[in-house]
This record gives structure tokens, C-alpha cells and sequence, in this order.
């Protein structure tokens, strides 16, 4: 928590301590700690507007004093149920100022790091219609695949951040809530959040750019792994990021439509099996696709290193990465994070994996998941596993920069730390895949 929302806690804290001083010092107690809590109050949400976080040390601060004001005019409480309304009142402020200092502490507003580098980041948002693809995830014969892209590239200079969750944010956070199986509230400073890219600005001048197509995890969004995705555009890569229809959290129509996902468990583990892999194939054809398009835009003509064309993935998106690549020579590098690998997807071209080394996963998928990834490495030419120590499955995303920091969420590497070792071991990779004329060239 910061300096003032400490303060506003402490603050609050010796308003329920007002409930039970003496008589001698009560009257005097209370007026010192309402000016104190009306003063921290006033300040923290001129300066955070009113965030639900502040809700629980609010009603503490003014329950408290509500109850100090009530013995200050009657007294001790008189008879057990007096006794009772008061501890009741007691209990209830604590109880508040408990879940209000968690939620402080837990929910944070949506800081992402800085992406350095030395460029800034522009971003834009792109619809594209594959007119030979019909729509898998409808039965209308009709209906085309369409998917939504959010390209993250080197800009001309940097200006206002665009919002984290896209301008329909609302409607991806309660998306991600109802898949999630959460309140959509929770997730407010993603909605209410900014990234460090600026909306549609100028590309960066001169020179060629590689490229790196990404399918985020399943029931994710393309938005997910932004910190990583304006790290390496800061460095000179186009990042392109797709939402998959029916199978993301939640895509936004150009029209303003929210398509929810329809994957669901159907408790036979043969066919949800099936139908994992079937979707993984699905996501490995939009990021193809996807490529065909980017490559067209007229922004980026002549500005790509077609020679330098990787693509990667979180989780479900790991997957569809090998199937692209091993399906798609042009994507000449594959970068698998923490996901299993389907459909014997097994690319020729360099890859690297990214595993999360919590140590505290299932024994018998832990060693199905360690088989098909050094099979992966095995088969590709150049190609790495790197685990990186005390870090969980959601750690590769930024997650851990709008949720609180739980070990069994997010092990215990700190987010910043986790953020490090991500994209470090990605960039050194596609560093040293593209450093040469003929490196990742697939046979």
C-alpha cells in the first residue's frame, strides 16, 4: 500500500480504538480521530476517486465513531443488550477495516513496468475477417472467422497510454469475471487501467522489424501479457496479440458486440480432451492468418522482417504456437509458455519453453507435461526449456500486477522479478535465433 492509503488505514484504526478509551479521554479521543479520519479520507479519494478498496476502512472509520459518538451521549451500554449491540457494532467495524486493508493491499491499481528500451510503443487494435475459414464456434454456414488483434510496435515518440483492457473495457472484465467464475468488480483497475503504449501512434522510422504473433492462455485475452508484449516492441519487434471468438474470456465486435467464450468442462475427460485439441488447431490457423493480414496492412508495408517471424503463446496459446509453427514455415521460432503441447505438434524450428518451477504440481501431469516438452526441444533444431524457479502458471502474465500476491497463485517470485526472467530468456532467444542471415530458417 502507499504512504496515504497507510495513513487512511491508521486513521481508521484509532477511530475504532476511540470505542473503547476511558471516559476521562473519550470526548477529546473521537474529535482528534475525526479530524484525522475525515482529513485521510478527503485526501485518498481526491487522489483515488472512490475505489471499492476504500469501502471496507470507510465504513469502519465512520461505524467507529458512530459507536464512540453513542457512549460519549449515554455511557457505558446498559443491560446485555446494550452489551450485545455494542460488541456487535465493535466487531463489525473490525471486521470491515480487516477486509478493507486486504483489498487495499490485494487489489492494486494496475502498475505495469516501464518497458525501457529505445523506442516508444504504439498500439492499435485491427478486425480481420477470414473469408475462407466459416465460423467453427456458430452453426450459421454464413458465418466467417473473424478475430480481433491488438499490434504492439515501435513508435515515433509516446503520448496518452491507451486504456489496458481495450475501449470496451467494461464489457472485458465482466468477460473475464463470468469466466473466471468471480465478481467483475475484482477486476476493476484492469478496466479502469492504462498500459504504457500510445493509441495509433506513428511508426517508428527507418529500418525493417521482426515479428511476433501471440495466443493468449484459454479463456484469456489479448491483453494478458502486455508488460511482455511492450517490452520487446520497445526493442524493435512488432507483437501482434489475438483474441480467439468462443474460445477467449470475452472478444469485442467492431460494433460493440461481446462474443463470451463457450468452452466448458463437460466432465468426460476424453472429450474435453478432444475438444482442447480441436481449439488448439483452431487458434494455430488464426495465428497464421493472422500473419497473412499484419503482413498486408498498409502501416507496416515494407516494414517487416519477414525473416524474422516468431510466434508464442501462454498455456492453451503455447500449443497453438508449435502447431503453427510446425504447420507454417514462415514462423521461423516458437516460443511455448507453459503450456502443453497437443496434437503432436512438434516444429522443426528453434523453440523455447518457458516452465514454471513451483514444484507443486500434479506428479502424474507433471511428468506427461515434462515428456512432451523435452520431446519438443528434442525435435527442434536449437531448441531450450528454461524453468523458471518459484514461479506459477499465471506468473507469465500480468496477473500478478492486478491480483494480490498469493503463493498459490503466483509462487514466490515477485511479480517484478518474474516479469525479469520472462522476458530476458525471450529476448535472449530471439536474439540469438534471428543474430544471423540464415538463423531459425526452417527446412
Amino acid at each position: 500500500m502507499t504512504l496515504l492509503e497507510n495513513l487512511f488505514v491508521g486513521s481508521a484504526i484509532v477511530c475504532v480504538a476511540c470505542t473503547v478509551v476511558p471516559a476521562r479521554m473519550r470526548r477529546s479521543a473521537a474529535a482528534g480521530a475525526a479530524v484525522v479520519f475525515v482529513a485521510a479520507s478527503v485526501a485518498v479519494l481526491l487522489t483515488q476517486g472512490l475505489r471499492w478498496q476504500l469501502t471496507g476502512v470507510l465504513v469502519a472509520g465512520v461505524l467507529s465513531l458512530a459507536l464512540a459518538v453513542l457512549r460519549i451521549a449515554t455511557g457505558r451500554p446498559r443491560g446485555w443488550v446494550g452489551g450485545t449491540f455494542f460488541g456487535l457494532g465493535v466487531t463489525a467495524a473490525l471486521g470491515s477495516m480487516l477486509v478493507g486493508a486486504i483489498s487495499l493491499w490485494g487489489f492494486r491499481p494496475l502498475d505495469l513496468p516501464e518497458p525501457g528500451g529505445e523506442h516508444p510503443v504504439g498500439t492499435t487494435v485491427a478486425y480481420w475477417t477470414d473469408a475462407k475459414r466459416p465460423e467453427p464456434g456458430t452453426p450459421e454456414k454464413d458465418d466467417k472467422r473473424n478475430v480481433t488483434a491488438q499490434i504492439w510496435y515501435p513508435a515515433t515518440a509516446s503520448g496518452a497510454a491507451a486504456p489496458y483492457l481495450g475501449q470496451q473495457a467494461e464489457l472485458v472484465s465482466e468477460g473475464l469475471g463470468s469466466s473466471l467464475g468471480v465478481p467483475s468488480f475484482l477486476l476493476s483497475e484492469a478496466a479502469k487501467g492504462h498500459n504504457h503504449s500510445t493509441t495509433d501512434a506513428e511508426l517508428a522510422t527507418g529500418g525493417q522489424f521482426g515479428v511476433v504473433l501471440f495466443s493468449p492462455g484459454l479463456l484469456g485475452v489479448r491483453t494478458q501479457n502486455t508488460a511482455w508484449a511492450e517490452f520487446l516492441a520497445a526493442r524493435g519487434y512488432v507483437v501482434v496479440a489475438l483474441d480467439h471468438p468462443y474460445d477467449s474470456a470475452t472478444t469485442v465486435t467492431p460494433d460493440g458486440r461481446a462474443i463470451r467464450s463457450t468452452l466448458q468442462a463437460t466432465g468426460d475427460e476424453g472429450r474435453d480432451e478432444a475438444n482442447t485439441n480441436r481449439a488448439t488447431g483452431i487458434r494455430a490457423a488464426d495465428l497464421s492468418f493472422a500473419l497473412d493480414q499484419l503482413v498486408a496492412m498498409p502501416m507496416f508495408q515494407n516494414r517487416l522482417d519477414l525473416d524474422r517471424v516468431a510466434v508464442a503463446g501462454h498455456s492453451a496459446g503455447g500449443a497453438a504456437a508449435l502447431q503453427a509453427a510446425a504447420h507454417d514455415g514462415r514462423f521461423r521460432a516458437a516460443i511455448d509458455i507453459d503450456g502443453l503441447p497437443r496434437n503432436n505438434a512438434r516444429p522443426s524450428q528453434p523453440v523455447l519453453v518457458l516452465v514454471a518451477g513451483d514444484g507443486t504440481g500434479n506428479p502424474e501431469n507433471d511428468a506427461e507435461y515434462a515428456a512432451a516438452v523435452a520431446d519438443v526441444v528434442k525435435n527442434s533444431s536449437g531448441g531450450r526449456e528454461i524453468t523458471v524457479e518459484n514461479t506459477k502458471h499465471l506468473s507469465f502474465t500480468d496477473a500478478p500486477f492486478l491480483l494480490p500476491p498469493v503463493p498459490t497463485l503466483f509462487g514466490s517470485k515477485s511479480p517484478q522479478a518474474a516479469y525479469a526472467a520472462t522476458t530476458s530468456a525471450t529476448l535472449q532467444f530471439l536474439d540469438k535465433v534471428f543474430s544471423g542471415p540464415d538463423a531459425g530458417a526452417s527446412e
